[in-house]
């Protein structure tokens, strides 16, 4: 028969009864395909009102079955026959209901699929000449469905789901050979177009399957790419051919720029794990040098769009969670986070929204991992970049919660974080300046909630935040508009001994004569013990003009009665101190009146001593060398102070340290074949049965009639398929 006359003598339904039929006879299965793809399709898909939704699942059962029997000649006879069809039925299907063409499409890239498979895993070579029809094929069906898709108003989440993964399988094998990466590209755009699009229609609480698949394909392709260009046998490629690989490369991350570019609300954690391998620059170590021009066509194809992607990603919530749990795990100290770390600092900064609470949570955290120790601190550019980034956002983001957090670390008792603390708030500050935003609305607000903390301290306190305090203090009195120091008294000594540093001899001179003044007074009172010790103090950070020299001089002569007491050892500490940085002629005052007194057990004395018996001046040598000191158990020490005063010291030994210790990755990004597809964890049969009883219970409350022979054929495999394991 003719077939534009078989719909009028036999429906449907009886056709594919009779071959139901047929095939319970063992009548072959490469028959009743090429029998309803040469002549049954195209009687019936021309028929008004008649699905063939039931007919292509049908002949992807029957495809199965002889795909069991590996004839590979009568496969490659129905992938002739497939291609025959799809070309014919091509504007038919174009304007035929989506499930229809879902069904068809499901049915023709599962002959693709075969064809692949034999080649590739079982080496058949006889099929090899046959791959450009398969490839064909491949190429009219994903065309086909990024036309009907584009027409799309409703999402199926399970056909599509279905349609993703047998989409992400071919990709898988077609991976394999570089011949086929022009089609491997063009079919994961079209996966992405149709991702898209049904993104649009729907809002999801939870990512769905096919959404999820599609992720995953597009980061394990970054990731195996990245690898690749790490691998010792690069070596051998052209610098061109490199080029070109990561511009595909690139063209991946935009595919996964533009999905996220839809409203990113969730991300599974079965993403997440890779996602962040892909901001991470991917979890494989080079294993040759990538020479100076890879790192330039990395950063130019791979590292802009990585973090255009991260923009889109940083601030969902589950996100940020997943990355703070892979910082807590026991192996985050042998894997180099640090770029992650600052890529996230930095994405915040770019981005014009207002910082979150959650998100300025998570900013915290980073920087508690940042600086849980001190390997920062020994890398100058690491330490310098991380502090300028969040120097930089506590500046532009405006944020109180981020500001306050600051302050408060530089109280902190862990040494380390208070000097960053500091330093970022220092940082912040000279942003401000140098946007012009000081004013003296701002100014002195600033400067009198730090004082009030420098003024909490003790006296002589040794606290080191307190030095932070007194950093910040004198940075902001720098820049302050009147540049006037505030009169000395004790109330205002703290002040002035942290924001006098540098001050010119012309403002010494007040101070010089103040202690001449006390010099010269018998001490009565505490209050002049003390004032005359902060004078000193202060005159240790002043630059002290030559004529004023002399009159300091005699004024510590003259206190060389009070210092027969071991009760003014706080007075020896600060003299000793100033001799430090005094000239030689005030240095040989404070030896000949000084050093023989009992407070010569001053620590700070005996460093005095033991730098004037290594000085170079032979007066100072033959005058230290008198000098009795009591500890010497501290001459180690002093050794090692006065050695490190000069010494040049070469980090790049540490460098190579650090390097072995914190940039060992523990885990490694492996594929099980050759390819850029990373083989999913296997579903257990637990999940199998739960899933069985979820859908049994669904099945219960359909109509039993709606049901055809088929389905109850089904059913009955079903059956028998579970019957073994209860008789187990």
């Amino acid at each position: 028969m003719d077939f534009d006359k078989i719909e009028a003598s036999v429906s449907k339904n009886l056709a594919l009864n009779i071959c139901i039929r047929s095939l319970d006879l063992n009548k072959a299965p490469v028959d009743v395909l090429s029998l309803w793809l040469k002549k049954l399709l195209r009687a019936y898909i021309s028929a008004p009102h008649c699905d063939l939704t039931d007919v292509f699942k049908s002949m992807h059962e029957w495809f199965q079955r002889l795909k069991e029997q590996a004839v590979y000649g009568d496969i490659i006879n129905i992938l002739v026959d497939a291609i025959e069809f799809a070309d014919w039925a091509n504007n038919l299907l174009l304007n035929a209901e989506e499930t229809l063409v879902h069904t068809a499409s499901y049915f023709l890239l599962a002959i693709v699929h075969c064809i692949l498979q034999f080649y590739v895993e079982h080496n058949i070579q006889d099929l090899k000449e046959h791959l450009p029809n398969a490839i064909k094929l491949h190429l009219l069906v994903i065309s086909l469905l990024k036309e009907v898709t584009a027409r799309s108003v409703k999402v199926n989440d399970g056909r599509v789901t279905i349609l993703i993964r047998q989409l992400c399988e071919i990709c898988e094998l077609l991976s394999t050979k570089i011949i086929h990466m022009t089609v491997f590209l063009k079919t994961s755009k079209i996966m992405t177009y149709i991702c898209i699009h049904y993104c649009r229609l729907s809002e999801y609480e939870s990512n769905p399957e096919w959404l999820n698949e599609t992720q995953l394909h597009l980061c394990d392709t970054v990731l195996n790419n990245l690898e690749t260009i790490k691998k010792k046998e690069t070596l051998t490629v052209s610098l061109e051919k490199v080029e070109d690989f990561l511009k595909m490369t690139q063209a991946y991350l935009i595919m996964l720029h533009n999905i996220f570019s839809t409203g990113v609300k969730n991300v599974e954690e079965s993403v997440l794990e890779v996602l962040l391998a892909v901001l991470m620059g991917g979890d494989t170590k080079p294993t040759h040098d990538l020479g100076k021009d890879v790192p330039a066509l990395l950063n130019k194809f791979v590292r802009l769009p990585t973090m255009k992607i991260f923009e889109l990603i940083y601030h969902v919530g589950a996100f940020q969670k997943y990355m703070l749990d892979a910082l807590s795990q026991p192996e985050a100290s042998t894997i180099d986070f640090f770029q992650l770390c600052l890529d996230f600092v930095t994405v915040v900064i770019m981005d014009d929204k207002i910082i979150t609470p959650s998100t300025c949570e998570t900013v915290q955290m980073v920087f508690e991992f940042v600086f849980k120790d001190e390997w920062q601190f020994i890398n100058r550019k690491h330490y310098d970049r991380i502090i300028e980034a969040y120097g930089t956002l506590v500046y532009v983001g405006n944020s109180l919660q981020l500001c306050n957090y600051f302050c408060a670390g530089v109280f902190q008792d862990d040494v380390l974080k208070s000097q960053a603390s500091a330093d970022v708030l220092l940082c912040s500050f000279k942003i401000v300046e140098a946007n012009n935003g000081w004013n003296n609305g701002r100014m002195q607000p600033a400067i009198d909630y730090w004082n009030q903390c420098n003024n909490s301290y003790a006296m002589w306190s040794h606290n080191c935040s307190q030095w932070h305090v007194r950093r910040i203090l004198n940075y902001l009195y720098t820049i302050k508009i009147s540049n006037q120091l505030p009169m000395f008294n004790l109330n205002n000594y703290r002040l002035l001994r942290c924001i006098s540093a540098g001050s010119d001899g012309g403002k010494s001179k007040v101070l010089v004569e103040g202690l001449q003044k006390l010099s010269m007074t018998p001490i009565k009172q505490a209050e002049q013990y003390y004032e005359m010790i902060a004078l000193v103090e202060i005159l240790i950070v002043h630059k002290i003009g030559q004529r004023d020299l002399k009159i300091l001089e005699q004024s510590l002569i003259k206190l060389k009665s009070l210092l027969e007491s071991d009760k003014c050892i706080l007075l020896i500490n600060v003299i000793a101190k100033l001799a430090l940085k005094s000239n030689r002629f005030t240095q040989f005052g404070v030896l000949q009146k000084f050093a023989r007194t009992a407070a010569v057990a001053s620590w700070h004395f005996q460093k005095f001593i033991h730098k004037c018996r290594h000085s170079d001046n032979e007066t100072l040598k033959s005058l230290s060398s008198d000098v009795v000191v009591q500890k010497t158990d501290c001459t180690t020490l002093l050794d090692t102070l006065l050695n490190s005063e000069n010494r040049c010291y070469n980090n790049k030994g540490v460098d190579n340290m650090y390097r072995k210790l914190c940039y060992t990755r523990s885990r490694n990004h492996r594929c099980n074949k050759s390819c850029l597809k990373r083989k999913r964890d296997t579903i257990t049969p637990k999940h199998i049965i739960n899933e069985l009883y979820t859908k049994s219970v669904e099945l219960d409350q359909c109509d039993a009639q709606s049901l055809d022979r088929m389905d109850k054929e089904k059913l009955k495999s079903i059956i028998t398929n579970i019957q073994r394991y209860l008789q187990e």
